[in-house]
């Protein structure tokens, strides 16, 4: 990773599909764990499901490492 690599808290919401599978909305990036987490809990009610996750990176050079699981509320899709 390089020297200009920075922590990303990103909030995945999903909504139910036509044929009934997940769709994935338009991921929301929070400026912290617990902005993320809580932003999270609120859109829980409206979404079949949200995943919370933070990801080290440099979107510069396009260089991710794996993203770390925070939390899951609802239907998200499989992680394995």
């Amino acid at each position: 990773m390089s020297a200009t690599a920075k922590m990303f808290y990103v909030v995945q919401p999903f909504i139910k599909g036509k044929r009934g599978g997940l769709k994935a909305e338009q991921a929301i990036q929070a400026p912290s764990e617990n902005a993320a987490l809580l932003r999270a809990e609120r859109m829980a009610g409206s979404k079949a499901g949200v995943l919370v996750f933070s990801q080290t990176g440099d979107p510069e050079m396009g260089d991710f490492d794996e993203p770390v699981f925070l939390a899951s509320h609802g239907d998200v899709p499989s992680r394995d």
